[in-house]
């Protein structure tokens, strides 16, 4: 189930119910309601560190998450690694609000056009730098506290910085990544129906079990060291490697393509 995130002022309302804080029932004000707002102080009683008070500081981040700046956002999303890294039971809840805020923002123009703009050819068209933001934490996130996959399906990440991203098992069903940097990223079981990975860069990319790969459009794509799954088509112009499972280009010769 994805979680919907909405604006309402500077506070942003997750439309779950689950707490975020690790005291649940009575006492706690946080417990069973709308993650907007918590008593002060509802965090679990005797303890101590960074992960017994994740509540006050995910409140603090989801409103900066709300603001109409867009640096006071990015310190939102950087905040909410923060809390997910000291507290893994609040991993899940982090990442599905970063999903949300994705899916809810991946479609906004950027830059955004200026009504001076001279008529001519449009701007190159990027991810937005706050939606880069989160898409960088989901990738570098530790994902043995996930409870579900992340899904990114049908988000807008044009030239999105993804080098070394983590997104095994993720959802990019008609996800736009023209232009993305993957250079060794992880889309190990990954699903790609639809996917659109023209002009992507994929070098050492490792698409083993991924599904529909044969279904994703790499036209253009840099797929040189990829490693490309045995019972898949390779692309028209590139060679599979037999003993690495690498690709590289036919008009090369054999060698190391993982470099």
């Amino acid at each position: 189930m994805r979680t919907h995130v909405s604006q309402v002022g500077p506070v942003f309302h997750v439309s779950d119910t689950r707490p975020i804080c690790g005291t649940q029932g009575a006492g706690c004000g946080c417990s069973r309601r709308r993650w907007q707002a918590a008593p002060p102080g509802c965090c679990r009683r005797g303890d101590a560190g960074p992960a017994s008070c994740a509540r006050p500081r995910y409140t603090k981040a989801i409103e900066q998450l709300g603001s109409d700046t867009l640096d006071v956002r990015i310190g939102g999303i950087y905040a909410l690694e923060r809390v997910a890294r000291d507290s893994p039971r609040d991993h899940p809840t982090i990442m599905e609000v970063l999903v949300a805020f994705v899916h809810e923002h991946s479609q906004e123009p950027w830059p955004p056009s200026a009504s001076n703009e001279p008529s001519g050819a449009p701007p190159l068209r990027m991810t937005r730098p706050d939606v880069q933001a989160a898409v960088t934490v989901l990738g570098r996130r530790n994902p043995r506290y996930d409870q579900q996959s992340i899904d990114l399906s049908a988000v807008s990440l044009t030239r999105a910085r993804l080098r070394r991203a983590d997104l095994g098992r993720a959802d990019l069903t008609a996800t736009d990544l023209t232009g993305a940097d993957l250079h060794h990223a992880n889309l190990h079981d990954t699903t790609l129906v639809m996917t659109d990975l023209t002009s992507a860069d994929l070098h050492g990319t490792d698409f083993t079990g991924a599904r529909a790969l044969d279904n994703a459009n790499l036209s253009g794509a840099h797929l040189t060291g990829a490693i490309w799954p045995q019972d898949v088509p390779v692309p028209e112009g590139w060679v599979r490697e037999p003993d690495s499972g690498r690709l590289r280009r036919a008009s090369e010769g054999t060698g190391d393509a993982g470099n």
